[in-house]
């Protein structure tokens, strides 16, 4: 059984280390430039507006969900945006993804999102097909546009 651990305070160096572990094993280890002080400020206080969980079976930390909430103008609600998802090594293994799919799934019913958003690189091992058996549809006329403002010099 799969378990969704609430990172703390205390937990979020380990979850900064492996969010920067994530971009480097994607080839994408530029485009993480996140201090920890500005990363810390985000998971942390009263109110945050990131939040993570670890994921674990039995004792081996194997992957994190980064998500945070936002509000969905259709349906006058919040929803669940999945911000990263990383399985580390699992994350080709089609039995743990749809583990993790369906716990993350019953836990944003039981909160009262309208719905779960999330992206998907081509690549990784989250498989569209995976997502659509979890009942995901891929919104094909939304495409995500963005432009750098702050860059390290």
């Amino acid at each position: 059984m799969i378990r969704f651990h609430e990172v703390g305070e205390r937990e979020l160096p380990i979850l900064y280390r492996l969010n920067r572990h994530m971009a480097e094993s994607e080839g994408q280890a530029e485009l993480f430039t996140a201090e920890y002080a500005s990363y810390r400020e985000a998971f942390v206080g009263e109110r945050p507006p990131v939040r993570a969980w670890f994921l674990s079976r039995e004792k081996e930390l194997f992957g994190f969900v980064i998500w945070q909430e936002k509000f969905a103008s259709y349906t006058g609600r919040m929803a669940l945006y999945v911000e990263d998802l990383w399985l580390g090594e699992y994350r080709r293994d089609r039995k743990r993804v749809i583990e993790v799919l369906d716990e993350l799934l019953r836990r944003a019913g039981e909160s009262g999102y309208s719905r779960v958003e999330i992206r998907r690189l081509e690549w990784e091992g989250i498989d569209a097909e995976a997502l659509r058996d979890r009942g995901f549809a891929p919104v094909e006329k939304w495409k995500v546009w963005r432009r750098e403002l702050l860059r390290e010099v």
